[in-house]
């Protein structure tokens, strides 16, 4: 947003920088000292906005977990292990069949020409 502004202003200082050589100055020197003072005001303002926005932060204090719910989940553990626990499924980690693949049906088709054609579309008449 900084940055956009003061190419905006340097745009506007080049546009009226012409008018100084009615006054005997060179226009390209003011251009040079009037967009390095215009620099540093802009390198002053960020300084200030990170600064005051460094100071304004509130860090967020962290709950620490009581003792209540602590012990609750101890004693969910302790039930679900007297209890034998609940099933765990076994994950079966497949290939997915591509679709270059020969089909897994034993045609010696491409699977996309076998199994993972898509179905036939009804004809009209």
């Amino acid at each position: 947003k900084l940055w956009v502004q003061h190419l905006t202003e340097m745009d506007d200082l080049r546009g009226g920088v012409g008018l100084q050589a009615y006054g005997q100055k060179d226009p390209l020197v003011v251009y040079k000292t009037e967009g390095y003072r215009m620099f540093g005001l802009l390198l002053d303002h960020i300084r200030h906005d990170v600064v005051h926005t460094i100071f304004r932060v509130q860090p967020a204090v962290a709950s620490e977990p009581t003792r209540t719910r602590i012990t609750d989940q101890r004693t969910q553990m302790v039930n679900r292990d007297s209890d034998g626990g609940t099933p765990t499924q076994t994950v079966q980690n497949k290939r997915k069949i591509g679709a270059n693949d020969p089909c897994w049906c034993g045609s010696g088709k491409k699977y996309k020409r076998c199994h993972g054609a898509p179905a036939p579309r009804p004809t009209t008449v």
